[in-house]
């Protein structure tokens, strides 16, 4: 398994491929799901490198999920199936002519590596928010403070959704403040 940026959403027909600009490759937000992970566990430091090599990202998450590999493989498959499922319904669309099914199939598996690799991402990216929220739970962690900046505010909106589903907590709310000058983003988590 690998990390690597492709880009946005493709949505695939017979006319050809297009790209959902408001739907970002998950793999912009890793990095920054790295920070989070290095800012509330005590045993890193508080530090954090933005140059982060892609392998490393994966290699970090072992370190709380030694298992993630070969989960990541079989959701992985799981999606690859999907694929092949969606080749076959354009295969028994029957609105369809055979060469508007045969454009649709060339351009599903033009596309094929492209969506395998966002799917791979966002799967890191999945496994990435399920970590942290373990890690607040077990650290007791009841306040995140974060530069302001928009896939911070991604990350804390999935982190606050993920704490929601477990209800381990009351309530978390993500409020914009001003520090010396400087916009941050303060998560505060309410414990039962």
């Amino acid at each position: 398994m690998y990390i690597k940026y492709v880009g946005e959403k493709p949505t695939i027909s017979q006319h050809g491929v297009t790209f959902n600009h408001a739907k970002e490759d998950k793999y912009v937000y890793l990095k920054g799901a790295i920070h989070i992970l290095h800012l509330i566990d005590p045993k890193h430091k508080k530090e954090f490198d933005n140059n982060i090599p892609d392998n490393e990202i994966s290699i970090i998450l072992q370190e709380y999920e030694p298992n993630i590999e070969i989960n990541i493989q079989k959701e992985e498959l799981k999606y690859e199936k999907k694929l092949q499922h969606e080749i076959k319904n354009v295969q028994q669309n029957n609105t369809l002519k055979e060469i508007e099914k045969e454009v649709w199939i060339k351009n599903i598996k033009l596309m094929q590596s492209y969506r395998i690799q966002r799917s791979i991402n966002k799967i890191y990216y999945e496994h990435a928010i399920k970590i942290i929220e373990k890690v607040i739970k077990k650290e007791q962690i009841t306040k995140i403070v974060l530069p302001f900046d928009k896939y911070y505010f991604h990350l804390l909106k999935s982190i606050k959704s993920k704490l929601e589903i477990g209800r381990s907590y009351l309530d978390s709310d993500i409020k914009i403040e001003m520090d010396h000058d400087l916009m941050i983003l303060e998560f505060n988590i309410k414990v039962n």
